[in-house]
């Protein structure tokens, strides 16, 4: 029989079809492939021959397939045959469409029709695989010996959870080499390995899931765990993810996800992959070739719509290479005839700076001409360059206008940022109803991240009523979607029941769905899920470390999978038998309240316990319960010696406890040395105050020597681990002003280090030297406190500036007011309005409301209440205090803005309801005797806000209160709490307090004391209390007759008394008691002689009535230049009446030369005072 003739017979048998001198090669059935080949056993290299029996890839290769490298070709030979050997073949496909054979992702073989050389090839082939069966035999035997030994170590690895271990262990259930073959425990092991990230094992698992070997076959499944390994980047996971979007297998079909996943394994050099993509790329490269050119042709001859396609192309380098010179030129042109979407492109190019120079403010003109065609997208584009304010002003409500527009246009986008806008308040007050009214709309149109919003939206009640079953909805649409957020809330519904029955299946479905995607929290439910189900099992079966483990688990979970119930109930459990950690776990919840009632005595019980089992970190709680009394006595000495305990076995929390004891000196002799010894076990150990601490006893040299190297290595140490405070030490010494700037504020308020103004001042002045702005205003606030350095208004000043020129708002104020006081510089309103204007138009309060005082009082600006009211308005709206009294008063009075009673009470109730005093007192006022204001009168909430200024120490509230109480007004009558109040507000120096303490007495009395009140009274007219002043010259004009009615003679003689003792009131008054002859026989020679003793004194008034008198030759001969002299001096002071006289002097001559020009100034002065002969006299000049 010819070779030709044995081929024929074996390719019959084998229900081959042979056509002329070719053949095809069809399925050939396992058996009778065998059958054939054991016939022709021959000297073949096996490592050149490869029997496909089993389906692999996903079963694209089928039983019976039988090829070699070296003798089947393409219709035309491989130039570089490549030998495959088959010990490194992982995987091998056919795609039936173009016959093609893939080795390792290598295309390998055209299979075709064989010509006659072609099958005495095969013959040889198959002559020669009898031989590799032989020889695989006998390698197989000797395998086995070997993969026993293999499987063993395996084994013992996969069991302690190895991954590495149980994915070899699976690979060899899978192959039969050293075990049986198994695929359902080739599976159960690949699961082990894969939960550990495996990623062969995921891939692995796969597969057996896709060809249902070892698990039930199950596409879903399969796609998870290729997902899972394509994640990690495992190239074979890619590529086999694209195969089942493109073919549909666990997913739905998609050919943009499937090329995703092809593309990013061809990236890796998946030859398999750029298979599946070049004809694809191909196929849309000539479509794009076909099409630029027809487009060229149109866009030449002004076709517009040709013009912006052509510009899309040289964008995105489709049938031409990539230009984006060439594109933007394309839809420039297009765009000057109007096209919107060119528009849109030539703009996207000029805020890009792609093939035109980067250029925003052209970007926003050639959108907004868009825009103005009512291109929604446009206008879109054109809200996010307001929203952004790339280089030009952010403007957020112009974004919200454009966003509004095109969002009103149906465009999803620009619903979705609407509703954003609305959502965060962003340039808008925050409106949750609106926000949820756009979240619905972009929702009903398909976008994703809107339905989960408005499903969040619903759950959460915000902006609409809250639904559960909406919000369901709501989250499965985006669910479905593959929004993995809303799969998780979908879980989390079904997980909880809330509009949807309970049902954990489902949930654990979402979960994994979210999961798979990435999704943390999902991911985190299902592995805790997991992880309990295993530890609950041996926990009911009363194992204590099972229960420790549970317990652990429930207190350490993230979100709502904690309970520190379970955890305290399962610590319980294990406690109860004796284990020690669950005992200080257990001790740990009563401390805390985790899941119990906290008590201190019981979480000291249980420390106890596991102390006394030698549990170091219970050691360590016992300690510190013995230190601060928590649960049991406060005992020092147990507390150290529970903390050597801990210490000794190496607890670092301990060893520092020692150390901070040992330092501190309190229960022990203080011990630098001992201090630092346990500090360094502390630090060595890696505990982060330790190291610090360790840090601060080298720079003073406490307990170590003094070495600033080994201070900053342990500074740098506790940095590392974040402790802030030794991050701050290290940055400060290499010199970041930052660093040196928080250093300095830690020092000066304690924070991690010892209180130490000095140490402030120091730090601060580093960082200020290097133009720190915050830290030249904190050293300005040092000098100008004298805290850290020396008192110094010219340096704080000084600081202030350098911060203040940077912009400083704080700095501002205070260089302002300086300016305005005239502390540390000059006194310059100017300056100061200046300086105060700019940290006031940088929002800051207190500034706005100095300025608005300058306003008020004309000082460096025009005078002008309307903006002083404008200034305490922006303040007010700020919610500041002070600025909403200020704005009260001006509207109580009617000054920069209409007068209205109701508006002030409105700003002074709010200030009142922030503790401010003056309005907690005006508010009080307002409330009692404004019948007619438009207030609702109220004498309990009055004097409730009475009482609140007074207890405050306002002077004012006090006098107010003790009138009340005194007079029996909307309180009930008490002398006794009069006087509390009078005498509170006269300890503060109030005038009106001694005044009406004077009145109490005298004729109220607490008891009545008339002396006493007159006293009382005379200290307040003394003070210039203008009610004091007219009782006393009540009592003086009414002299003995008031007295005597009295049955009081001496009252006379009190204001006699106090005006031999040089009391110039009392002076004046009987000056003109003697001068009038009020009560007493006229005395003019009595009444220049007091009038002279207060004038003396520079007293104006009794100057101006000396001056009168000598004028007249009242009581002494007439004087014109004494009386000249007086009016003089009564007229520097400002005295109006002397003004006139004297001015009148000058222009008669009367005792001083004659000058008709200083005349008139003096009468001009008066004048300006609103004395009205002064005003006449200058009329009849003018």
């Amino acid at each position: 029989m010819t070779t030709d003739t044995r081929i024929r017979d074996v390719l019959e048998k084998a229900d081959f079809s042979i056509k002329s001198s070719h053949v095809f090669i069809f399925n050939i059935p396992k058996k009778k492939l065998e059958s054939a080949i054991k016939s022709y056993a021959n000297d073949a290299n096996p490592s050149d021959v490869l029997l496909l029996y089993d389906d692999t890839l996903l079963g694209s290769a089928r039983d019976g397939i039988l090829i070699t490298k070296d003798f089947f070709y393409s219709k035309e030979p491989l130039e570089k045959p490549r030998k495959i050997r088959l010990q490194l073949i992982d995987d091998v496909g056919l795609h039936d469409k173009k016959k093609l054979l893939y080795i390792n992702d290598v295309e390998v073989f055209r299979l075709s029709m064989l010509d006659k050389q072609q099958s005495l090839e095969l013959s040889m082939i198959i002559k020669g695989i009898a031989e590799i069966i032989i020889i695989d035999k006998r390698k197989k035997e000797q395998e086995e010996n070997n993969a026993d030994e293999s499987v063993t170590s395996f084994r013992k690895a996969a069991e302690q959870g190895h991954a590495d271990a149980q994915f070899d262990l699976g690979v060899s259930y899978k192959n039969g080499d050293g075990v049986p073959q198994d695929y359902k425990e080739a599976a159960r092991w690949f699961q082990k390995a894969a939960e550990q990230r495996h990623a062969d094992a995921q891939v692995n698992l796969g597969v057996a899931y896709m060809n249902g070997k070892g698990v039930p076959q199950d596409d879903e499944e399969a796609v998870k765990w290729f997902r899972k390994a394509a994640e990690q980047e495992h190239v074979v996971a890619q590529f086999n993810l694209g195969v089942c979007y493109k073919k549909s297998r666990g997913v739905p079909q998609d050919d943009e996800e499937a090329v995703k996943w092809f593309r990013k394994a061809a990236e890796q050099g998946h030859d398999g992959a750029k298979r599946f993509l070049k004809p694809i790329e191909e196929e849309k490269k000539n479509d794009a070739d076909e099409s630029v050119k027809w487009f060229h042709k149109a866009a030449e001859q002004g076709h517009v719509t040709s013009q912006f396609l052509l510009g899309v192309s040289y964008q995105k380098g489709e049938g031409v290479p990539q230009d984006y010179k060439e594109s933007a030129k394309w839809f420039r042109k297009a765009a000057e005839q109007g096209h919107m979407a060119a528009g849109i492109g030539l703009a996207d190019a000029y805020r890009n700076g792609r093939g035109v120079p980067q250029d925003d403010e052209e970007a926003v003109t050639w959108f907004r001409k868009a825009a103005e065609q009512k291109d929604p997208v446009a206008k879109y584009d054109l809200g996010l360059t307001y929203k952004d304010g790339r280089n030009i002003p952010q403007d957020r409500v112009e974004a919200l206008n454009w966003f509004r527009k095109a969002a009103e246009q149906g465009l999803t986008g620009a619903q979705f940022s609407l509703a954003i806008v609305y959502g965060h308040g962003l340039g808008v007050p925050r409106d949750d109803e609106e926000a949820a009214k756009w979240f619905r709309k972009a929702a009903e149109q398909g976008l994703s991240f809107a339905q989960f919003s408005i499903g969040s939206d619903y759950k959460n009640g915000r902006g609409v009523p809250q639904n559960d079953e909406e919000a369901v909805t709501w989250f499965r649409k985006a669910a479905e979607q593959g929004h993995a957020h809303a799969q998780f809330s979908l879980g989390v519904a079904y997980r909880d029941g809330a509009g949807v029955p309970q049902n954990d299946e489902e949930a654990t479905k979402w979960f994994r769905k979210a999961a798979e995607q990435g999704y943390h929290d999902a991911q985190t439910f299902l592995e805790t899920f997991e992880k309990r189900e295993r530890l609950l099992k041996d926990a009911e079966r009363g194992i204590a470390d099972a229960q420790f483990s549970l317990g652990v688990s429930y207190k350490n979970a993230d979100g709502a999978l904690q309970d520190y119930s379970e955890a305290a109930r399962w610590f319980q459990k294990a406690a109860v038998q004796g284990h020690a950690d669950a005992q200080c776990s257990l001790g740990v919840s009563y401390k805390n309240g985790d899941g119990v009632l906290q008590d201190y005595k019981e979480a000291a019980r249980w420390f106890q316990k596991a102390a006394e089992q030698g549990h170091a970190d219970a050691q360590f709680f016992i300690g510190y319960a013995y230190e601060y009394g928590n649960g049991v006595p406060e005992e020092k000495e147990k507390a150290i010696e529970w903390f050597h305990k801990a210490a000794e076995q190496g607890h670092r929390g301990a060893q520092f406890s020692l150390g901070e004891i040992y330092k501190d000196g309190e229960s022990v002799l203080r011990d630098d040395e001992e201090a630092a010894k346990w500090f360094q076990k502390a630090a060595e150990q890696g505990h982060a105050y330790a190291q610090f601490s360790l840090g601060i006893a080298y720079i003073n040299g406490e307990g170590v020597p003094q070495n600033y190297e080994e201070a900053a290595k342990w500074f740098r140490m506790a940095a590392e681990q974040g402790n802030y405070v030794a991050q701050l030490f290290v940055e400060a010494e290499q010199g970041h002003a930052d660093a040196q700037f928080n250093l300095g504020i830690k020092y000066k308020h304690g924070g991690g280090v010892p209180q130490n103004h000095e140490e402030a001042a120091k730090w601060f002045r580093k960082a200020a030297e290097q133009g720190h702005a915050d830290a030249q205003y904190q050293l300005g606030v040092a000098y100008i406190n004298g805290i850290g350095v020396p008192q110094n208004y010219e340096e704080a000043a000084k600081w202030f500036r350098k911060a203040a020129e940077q912009g400083d708002a704080a700095a501002q104020l205070i260089l302002g007011i300086s300016y305005m006081d005239g502390e540390g510089v000059p006194q310059d309103y100017e300056e100061g309005v200046k300086w105060l204007r700019k940290a006031a138009d940088q929002g800051f309060a207190n500034a706005q409301i100095d300025l608005g005082l300058a306003y008020n009082n004309g000082q460096g600006v025009p005078q002008s209440y309307e903006e002083a009211a404008k200034w305490f308005s922006k303040a007010a709206l700020q919610g500041d205090a002070r600025a909403q009294y200020e704005l009260g008063l001006a509207y109580n009075n009617g000054r920069g803005v209409p007068k209205s009673y109701e508006e002030a009470a409105r700003w002074f109730q709010k200030a009142a309801e922030q503790g401010h005093a003056g309005s907690q007192y005006e508010l009080g006022s307002l409330l009692l005797y404004m019948k007619d204001s438009g207030v609702p009168q109220s004498h309990e909430k009055a004097v409730k806000w009475l009482h609140k200024a007074a207890e405050q120490g306002l002077a004012d509230a006090q006098v107010y209160l003790g009138v009340l109480y005194r007079n029996g007004e909307s309180v009930p009558q008490d002398y006794e709490e009069a006087a509390k109040w009078l005498h509170k507000a006269d300890e503060q120096g109030h005038k009106g307090a001694k005044f009406n303490l004077g009145v109490l007495y005298m004729r109220n009395g607490v008891p009545q004391n008339k002396k006493e009140g007159f006293e009382w009274i005379l200290k307040a007219a003394e003070q210039g209390h203008a009610g004091a002043q007219y009782e006393l010259m009540m009592i003086a004009h009414r002299n003995s007759k008031f007295f005597v009615s009295q049955g009081e003679e001496e009252g006379f003689e009190w204001i006699l008394k106090a005006a031999k003792q040089g009391n110039i009131f009392t002076q004046i008054i009987l000056g003109e008691t003697y001068l009038d002859g009020l009560g007493i026989p006229q005395n003019k020679e009595e009444a220049v002689k007091w009038f002279h003793k207060a004038a003396v004194q520079g007293n104006a008034r009794a100057q101006f009535s000396l001056g009168t008198s000598y004028m007249n030759g009242d009581g002494v001969p007439k004087d014109d230049e004494e009386a000249a002299k007086w009016f003089h001096k009564a007229a520097v002071q400002g005295n109006a009446r002397a003004q006139f006289n004297l001015g009148v002097s000058y222009m008669n001559g009367d005792g001083v030369p004659k000058d008709d020009e200083e005349g008139f100034e003096w009468i001009r002065k008066a004048a300006e005072q609103g004395l009205e002969k002064a005003k006449d006299i200058l009329n009849q000049l003018s």
